[in-house]
């Protein structure tokens, strides 16, 4: 049992012997870990946010990731049972790729935004333009407000008007309907 614990220790604590070097060339910002390209040219080495040893860095590299051309230094760690390669911990930033205000991501925005204005596929701002009303007999338009009605309303939807057709009836020109 202390002889597990002594030599999970001494791979995490620094080495005895030279630091590797390299440089960050995949990061995954969403689960916070990448790949490193040893100086020394032996295979790319996993690393992860959490080997960072300084806890600004490593909370940067958390929030805002690592990138390509990072410049790192670190202790190397065999492949434990059920991981796949070598990995990069005690890890220190040597030197970051000058970070822009990405101009790519706000010009990617404004054009969203854009397409949006102009009924693109950002989603709709306005209602799609209404197809013509066909008409059909007994349709009538109300005299009052110029709304159109279907035949079956006996009077206007908005202001409660009758057609012309039932108020020219109800002026009483005859015997109910009969001829």
């Amino acid at each position: 049992m202390g002889r597990r614990s002594g030599s999970r220790s001494r791979t995490r604590s620094k080495s005895r012997g030279k630091r590797e070097k390299g440089t960050v060339n995949t990061w995954n910002m969403e689960k916070q870990f990448g790949f490193v390209s040893c100086d020394s040219g032996r295979q790319d080495v996993f690393t992860h946010a959490e080997y960072i040893t300084d806890t600004q860095a490593r909370y940067d590299a958390k929030t805002k990731g690592l990138r390509r051309g990072d410049r790192i230094s670190f202790d190397i760690e065999e492949p434990r049972e059920g991981k796949k390669s070598y990995q990069a911990v005690n890890v220190e930033i040597i030197d970051m790729v000058k970070r822009s205000r990405s101009r790519s991501r706000s010009r990617s925005r404004r054009r969203r935004s854009r397409s949006r204005s102009r009924g693109g596929r950002g989603g709709r701002r306005s209602p799609p333009p209404s197809k013509p009303q066909e008409q059909r007999a007994g349709d009538w338009e109300c005299p009052k407000c110029g709304d159109y009605q279907f035949a079956r309303r006996t009077e206007c939807r908005k202001c409660g008007s009758r057609p012309p057709s039932i108020r020219d009836d109800s002026r009483g020109r005859g015997g109910g309907g009969r001829r």
